[in-house]
């Protein structure tokens, strides 16, 4: 059911693991495709050219996933600016975007 497979997600839901994911395998393959572009006198000449390519499609990947999780994070799901402006949030926004963390913590003690 929904709230079983609200209840086994854990702290972080699916899409922020995916943006966690993705933005690790963005910089390590910007990372050694920069070395490439550093040192294009070291390296065949087609290993520095695909280095380029990739390195410029994995910055606009990662900068498009930034500017997603910016939006998710402030206007898209309302209440989540101010849980990380103040750190607090409603108990309603808590069981809602962390459903196992609210039942952890707050059904056990009733």
């Amino acid at each position: 059911t929904k709230e079983d497979c609200q209840f086994n997600m854990g702290k972080f839901n699916p899409g922020q693991k995916l943006f966690a994911l993705s933005i690790a395998v963005a910089t390590v393959i910007l990372g050694i495709t920069g070395i490439f572009i550093w040192f294009p006198t070291f390296f065949p000449r087609i290993v520095v050219q695909l280095s380029l390519m990739l390195h410029g499609l994995m910055f606009v990947c990662a900068l498009m996933f930034t500017v997603v999780h910016v939006y998710l994070g402030s206007v898209g799901n309302p209440g989540t600016l101010e849980s990380m402006l103040w750190g607090n949030v409603t108990r309603t926004w808590a069981k809602h975007h962390h459903a196992r963390w609210y039942k952890e913590n707050f059904e056990k003690n009733r």
